[in-house]
């Protein structure tokens, strides 16, 4: 098997002293299709206005996810980076979590949310200079944050898919040893103090990229179901991902804190699941399906 075989390298190619990684490359790729792939998925459900610029959104989201996911690995290493500040910018090195991503997503979409304004006389949405986005069908209910973040649901699946390949050339986030025949071997430098001496490893990225393309074909079955109640199609990826995560932190071997033996992301993915389960219940319960209509 090849994975069985190959050293990768998290270079792909050095001009003088001017290197491009696996890792950035990955990721600004990723961007450019999940860009692609919101267009696609707003011109077919309409979830969102089309007068909203995506690509405004996108470079926010993506700003956004780079700054949160580079601060909470930081934060949960600070052992390391309390030294090394400057580290905190080498990006291409990796030490990005997915978890700070979201969360610097939803802060982004907070803001970007924050600028729009419900006219109270004609229950439009307009905004901050006035412009007319599109008005509301359902004002308990529809609100251009759980649009953004339903819309953007597919296309984090898809960056997620590609992006974890970034961390098969960076030789990180792999799991414990193993003899299996994909077993993915690490160089010595990459390898825990206490498996210095073993060769082959799981590839927990390829198990997570399994996982989240399992997920990007379920939801999008499910998709015009799920986008009757507004934010229920981001909620589920939420708890289906952090379902997937949860097993898979149990043969992850990279450093982190533990609580009451499980890792910290564990308990993060569990509070995720908990409080998207929550307000799943409610909105399904308590409110009524949405109609989708731009005007």
């Amino acid at each position: 098997m090849f994975l069985h075989t190959y050293h990768p390298s998290p270079i792909i190619f050095a001009f003088d002293t001017l290197n491009i990684y696996w890792y950035g490359f990955l990721i600004s790729v990723g961007i450019v299709i999940s860009l692609g792939l919101a267009t696609l998925i707003n011109k077919k459900y309409k979830i969102i206005n089309p007068k909203i610029n995506l690509l405004d959104v996108t470079l926010y989201l993506a700003l956004g996810g780079l700054i949160g996911a580079r601060l909470y690995s930081a934060a949960l290493n600070w052992d390391h980076y309390s030294n090394n500040l400057l580290d905190i910018f080498k990006v291409w090195d990796g030490g990005m979590s997915l978890h700070g991503s979201v969360l610097g997503g939803l802060l982004v979409l907070v803001f970007y949310s924050s600028k729009q304004q419900i006219n109270p006389v004609n229950n439009s949405i307009q905004l901050a200079g006035g412009q007319i986005i599109y008005k509301k069908s359902n004002t308990e209910q529809t609100t251009i944050f759980w649009q953004l973040a339903d819309l953007i649901t597919l296309p984090v699946l898809l960056l997620q898919v590609i992006g974890r390949w970034g961390n098969y050339f960076n030789q990180e986030l792999f799991g414990k040893p193993t003899n299996l025949s994909w077993g993915i071997p690490i160089d010595p430098i990459y390898r825990p103090e206490i498996y210095k001496n073993i060769i082959y490893f799981h590839p927990t990225f390829l198990y997570e990229i399994i996982w989240n393309l399992l997920l990007l074909v379920l939801l999008f079955i499910f998709i015009k179901k799920l986008l009757k109640y507004s934010g229920l199609l981001f909620m589920s990826y939420l708890i289906l991902y952090s379902i997937g995560r949860f097993i898979l932190e149990f043969i992850r071997v990279d450093e982190t804190l533990i609580i009451y033996n499980l890792r910290f992301p564990q308990w993060v993915s569990l509070l995720i699941i908990i409080i998207c389960s929550i307000m799943i219940y409610y909105k399904t319960k308590k409110m009524q399906p949405l109609n989708n209509t731009h005007t």
